[in-house]
């Protein structure tokens, strides 16, 4: 738990606590009762202090939100590139793919004719050297 600071604890450093004792006492407390009540007090004030922040703290804080904003405002504007740059990526790709089939195509449609032509050589080879001997 932060402890109070000096502004924080000399606001309250004239809190006459005999004073309050008398008082008490007065209106028919034993000294006991009394003492016990303004420790309760002053503990209670004591504490609620300690835990407020300073103009100084908040004028930190706020310069820190800012900066945290600025920076959140650039990584979406990076976002916003990346997720285009990941559509361009895409459409490359599906552009690729596309090229990719038209190539399996093409060769596909010069390499069937050319297996056939070996092949049918091979078979003519084969004849003409069985038809030889």
């Amino acid at each position: 738990m932060p402890q109070p600071t000096t502004e924080h604890t000399m606001q309250f450093a004239n809190f006459d606590t005999h004073k309050h004792i008398k008082a008490l006492k007065s209106s028919g407390l034993k000294e006991e009762q009394a003492e016990a009540i303004v420790k309760s007090l002053c503990d209670s004030r004591d504490y609620d202090i300690s835990r407020l922040a300073t103009k100084e703290q908040i004028t930190i804080l706020e310069k820190d939100i800012a900066i945290i904003r600025k920076d959140v405002a650039i990584i979406k504007e990076d976002m916003t590139i990346v997720q285009k740059d990941i559509g361009t990526i895409q459409k490359s790709i599906s552009s690729l793919e596309k090229e990719i089939a038209s190539v399996k195509y093409d060769i596909l449609k010069w390499m069937i004719p050319m297996l056939f032509g070996i092949f049918a050589t091979t078979i003519g080879t084969v004849a003409t050297v069985l038809m030889k001997s």
